[in-house]
């Protein structure tokens, strides 16, 4: 095994990154050609000038790998004294990666000879000029790719015309979107030439365009973005209504709402939401308009504009839209009045989450709709409904009440977590069903009413070009509570009318068995139905007081589910629960990896430094994840401990450097150089040395974070050993402690 020298003698009296270099360059002379590679990846990583004249003669090389790393480097280094030399490059060198390498080098440098260059390279692959080809790809493509986007990082309108010129050969599909991102960064002729293309180009091009014309204020580019609004090609047109709603000319409301109009629903749709998502506004009776529209998408999206906007005088509208013939829209009208927050629609609400024939969605829909209201009028709603049958319905319940925050809420979820919320049959009364009307006073004062019946409370307004039909007309609401029933009944006449095979009734059999077999390991992965439940209220009591919320999470952590027992320790975590310490401790020995993960890392946010102890005895565990996380944990205590304690925590970490575990290794490493152990350094490059060098990285910017003077320091004395089998990792974590950011 290599050895180190001991940190304590012998300080390099330079600055590290200085000698870093100086070693660095003597490298560039190995006979290696992995060595040099990497001596020159390091050099470009930081950054320093003086390496210039070095990494230039590394391009005459005789390993093509090592010359296009010190076309990168130079790249890098960004000095234009290194541009004749690149160029010559390109120009004498066949290997298309080479020639590619240089395109890249040369945009980051710039300047007036490299906008020409780059301009060469688009126009052709150059007279006389040898391309060596690897395969069927041609390098060429890539080298146009990397000088469209330098030329659009450089921004220099020299060479608009000559980006243009290749945008319109629409079989390049590679060169379209880089080129026109490189047009809008130059400047007014840029954007002279994308207006060409907004006018004349093919679809394509046009929306194109558009898309990179968003923002600009020019009165003639607003002038076309508005004329694009006519075009007969919808993506254009969308296009362009997306980039005028970004431009701050105050005349674009007008143009855009005209769009409201349009003869596409998808048109009206869209433009509904770019006018929300630039809060644009939109005339009252024109919304008015827009809630009858034909289409479902456009009423959905008029109804997410009012709530957007928190238009509360339109709530009656919105609150007839309960009772449109489209499920989506329903749920936008429900989602809308919960962001109305108008306590007349509370008992609305409430008598639609009670309604158990409706989809889980919907009702989880209005619970969370409830949950922007005031808390006096929703509790007893929330309260009723959480005997629910379906999980994802009382879940959204209890996240609502947990937001109201206040006792009645507290203990709710202590119910909750005590599996105490026990689901009722669905036995429906007037109260429940009851829908109030608008016009009526707040639900506090009013006695509730019991629901219409379905031909009262279907919708009696046409709606667009809804099919004509012999059935009554229905509101989604009773639609929807019908529909299992008419299933059930078809389903039953299917059965009397068909007649199976012998074959056709065993695979019958077969599937069943399946289905069976399906149905028992599930319940064997799920085998309490209130699990969701509890786990749910032990991460939302984490929102409460730690001295009211933590011995009801304590009592949780013997839950019959891992996953219960595993929510309850984060939250004491989140609460850091100092007196939680003993049942977290206990915890530690459960069989599941993730509670004892969960515990570990609740252990380490207690701030209590008697947790240490209690971790130190899990870093054995056989699970590396457990490991990783006890390791975690104690370096968070390790500020809290004596120096006894540290001094036993620290040789505990130096022993888990020898894991085979990459990941224990890196946080052991993290902790002994986050707590300055005397010999973290070096025990930090010897487990990478070690190990192959497997860590090299992220080692290295653990140095560099927490011991960059001392790790660089040890590493060059590696460096300057016989030992060349360490050299390439040795120099790879150089590169990283003195990257230049």
């Amino acid at each position: 095994m290599l050895l180190l020298r001991d940190p304590s003698k012998d300080p390099f009296p330079m600055n590290a990154k200085q000698k870093t270099v100086q070693a660095l360059k003597r490298v560039l002379k190995s006979k290696n050609s992995a060595h040099r590679c990497y001596a020159i990846q390091a050099l470009g990583k930081i950054k320093d000038t003086v390496t210039l004249e070095d990494l230039i003669q590394c391009l005459d090389d005789e390993d093509e790998d090592v010359v296009i790393d010190a076309i990168g480097a130079l790249g890098e280094l960004e000095e234009p004294q290194s541009v004749p030399v690149l160029l010559d490059c390109y120009r004498n060198i066949p290997s298309g990666e080479v020639k590619v390498a240089v395109v890249e080098s040369l945009g980051r440098i710039g300047g007036d000879s490299v906008i020409e260059f780059l301009t060469e390279v688009l126009q052709g692959r150059g007279e006389d000029m040898e391309w060596a080809t690897d395969g069927e790809w041609d390098d060429w493509w890539d080298a146009q790719i990397k000088a469209l986007e330098a030329l659009g990082c450089l921004g220099n309108p020299r060479a608009a015309q000559t980006v243009a010129d290749v945008l319109c050969d629409e079989d390049q599909e590679d060169l379209i979107e880089p080129g026109f991102k490189a047009l809008a960064e130059m400047g007014s002729t840029g954007e002279g030439l994308l207006l060409e293309f907004l006018e004349q180009g093919t679809p394509k091009l046009r929306r194109k365009a558009a898309t990179r014309l968003a923002g600009h204020s020019d009165i003639k580019i607003v002038e076309a973005l508005g004329r694009a609004l006519k075009d007969s090609e919808i993506p254009v047109c969308l296009a362009s209504a997306d980039a005028l709603a970004r431009c701050s000319d105050p005349s674009v409301s007008h143009l855009l709402q005209k769009l409201l109009r349009h003869s596409q629903e998808k048109v009206r749709s869209r433009v509904l939401v770019i006018l929300r998502e630039n809060e644009i506004p939109i005339p009252g009776p024109v919304l008015e308009f827009l809630l009858k529209d034909e289409s479902e998408a456009v009423r959905e999206q008029a109804l997410a504009f009012i709530g957007a906007q928190g238009m509360v005088e339109k709530y009656d509208l919105v609150y007839h839209k309960l009772r449109d013939s489209s499920l989506a829209v329903v749920k936008a009208a429900i989602r809308t009045l919960g962001q109305l927050g108008d306590s007349r629609a509370a008992d609305t609400l409430g008598a639609l989450l009670a309604r158990e024939e409706l989809t889980p969605e919907m009702r989880a829909e209005s619970a969370l709709a409830l949950g922007h209201m005031d808390a006096d009028e929703v509790l007893p709603h929330l309260t009723h409904a959480l005997r629910d049958a379906e999980t994802p319905v009382r879940m959204n319940i209890l996240r609502v009440i947990a937001q109201q925050g206040n006792e009645a809420s507290f203990e709710i979820l202590v119910s909750a977590l005590k599996g105490e919320l026990h689901q009722e049959p669905s036995s429906w009364n007037e109260e429940e069903q009851m829908l109030e009307s608008p016009e009526n006073a707040p639900s506090s004062e009013k006695k509730p009413q019991s629901v219409k019946k379905s031909e009262e409370v279907s919708s009696t307004e046409p709606q667009g070009n809804e099919e004509k039909s012999a059935m009554p007309a229905q509101s989604t609401l009773d639609a929807i509570a019908n529909e299992s029933l008419e299933m059930e009944g078809d389903l039953e006449k299917e059965a009397e009318t068909t007649r199976l095979t012998s074959e056709e009734q065993e695979f019958l059999q077969l599937a069943e068995d399946n289905i069976e077999l399906g149905e028992k390991l599930i319940q064997r992965q799920n085998p309490e139905v209130g699990q969701e439940i509890r786990r749910l209220a032990a991460s939302l009591l984490a929102g409460f007081e730690a001295e009211r919320a933590w011995p009801y999470l304590v009592e949780a952590l013997s839950d019959s589910s891992m996953e219960v027992q595993s929510t309850a320790a984060e939250s004491l975590g989140r609460l850091k629960a100092f007196n939680a310490l003993i049942p977290l401790s206990c915890l530690m020995n459960s069989k599941e990896p993730l509670v004892r993960t969960k515990a570990a890392d609740a252990l380490g946010k207690l701030e209590n430094p008697e947790a240490a102890s209690v971790l130190l005895d899990h870093l054995e565990d056989p699970n590396p994840a457990v490991r990783v996380q006890v390791i975690s944990s104690l370096g968070k205590l390790a500020d809290l401990l004596s120096k006894e304690s540290l001094k036993e925590l620290n040789r505990r970490m130096r022993d888990c450097l020898q894991s085979e575990e990459e990941s224990v290794c890196k946080a052991a490493s993290k902790v002994l150089l986050h707590g300055g152990a005397c010999s973290a350094v070096h025990d930090t490059i010897r487990m990478v040395l070690d190990t192959k060098g497997e860590l090299r990285y992220e080692a290295g910017m653990l140095l560099r974070t927490y011991a960059s003077q001392e790790g660089s320091n040890q590493l060059l004395d590696v460096l300057a050993s016989p030992h060349e089998d360490v050299y390439g990792m040795t120099i790879e974590m150089l590169g990283e402690i003195h990257r230049t950011v």
